[in-house]
């Protein structure tokens, strides 16, 4: 999970989010209190999904920064910096884990170690613990690197939900990213039953069911992300939500911003440009006058 060089969905940029760091460690210390056995914190285990609905918030929020400051999302760098970020940690992890269960492991349960070490590495260990069945909640000895999986669904939706959210900003924009984003919760949401008439463990470890969660957080970025923006429309102008609403983008041709080089000073600075044919009117009775001008000197 990473917390920092994230923004503030509406206007501000922070290189920090103490809230975000509270709500985290606040999960951190259920889990660890859930398989310590803390009495009172059975649940513990639901620090977790919490997790997963920051993660998902997170990477949204920073993703959507990205596109309101240079109108793209570079994927490139994105995967790059989330492999700087996670992937020095897992490999510490994953060896000191594998040098441990290499001493404590019998002989013959040390062939296994290998792939499961490589699944922790490289984001698939769920996928591994998920096929052989396993009961997270109740076999405490299947897997020395079963504390791998919910870094594997981190894995598996950074490589996904980047691309499916540049598509829906790409041909639909706002609507699109709030739309794709809640269906794609729903269809989660209604796979997890599905998943659990088939494998308790399906429904357990794997991204479809578990996507929700992410896309929970996501739909907290997406949602304030979009409500304060300007829309807009065709030609670079947008125009704002408010009661009021203003034009902003290129000008007209009778605005000021694009009065001719060799008109007077004060020509076209305080009338509002015209529509249609008046301006054009307007413009030419202009140009005439100060053309009689300069031929009367």
């Amino acid at each position: 999970m990473f917390l920092h060089l994230t923004a503030d969905p509406l206007r501000r940029r922070r290189s920090t989010r103490p809230e975000l760091q509270g709500v985290r460690a606040v999960a951190a210390a259920l889990v660890l209190a859930f398989h310590a056995d803390v009495p009172g914190l059975d649940g513990g285990f639901l620090g977790v999904d919490v997790f997963l609905v920051l993660s998902g918030y997170v990477v949204t929020t920073m993703l959507l920064a990205e596109h309101r400051r240079s109108g793209a999302i570079d994927l490139v760098a994105f995967t790059r910096a989330r492999f700087s970020r996670l992937a020095p940690t897992a490999v510490v992890v994953a060896l000191s884990t594998f040098v441990v269960a290499l001493l404590a492991a019998s002989p013959l349960a040390r062939p296994q170690l290998v792939p499961e070490a490589t699944a922790a590495v490289f984001g698939y260990e769920n996928l591994l613990l998920a096929v052989r069945g396993v009961d997270y909640l109740q076999d405490d000895t299947v897997s020395a690197f079963r504390q791998f999986w919910s870094l594997g669904l981190e894995v598996q939706f950074y490589a996904v939900w980047p691309v499916v959210l540049v598509l829906a900003l790409r041909f639909a924009e706002r609507r699109g990213a709030i739309w794709v984003t809640g269906f794609g919760l729903v269809v989660s949401l209604a796979s997890v039953p599905m998943a659990r008439a088939v494998a308790e463990p399906f429904a357990f470890f794997m991204l479809p069911s578990r996507a929700w969660e992410f896309l929970a957080g996501a739909l907290l970025a997406v949602g304030p992300a979009f409500a304060f923006a300007p829309r807009r429309h065709r030609g670079g102008a947008c125009r704002r939500s408010a009661p009021r609403r203003r034009r902003c983008g290129p000008r007209r041709a009778g605005d000021r911003a694009t009065r001719p080089a060799d008109a007077p000073p004060g020509a076209g600075d305080h009338d509002p440009p015209a529509p249609g044919h008046l301006g054009s009117v307007r413009r030419g009775a202009a140009s005439a006058q100060y053309t009689a001008d300069g031929g009367a000197r």
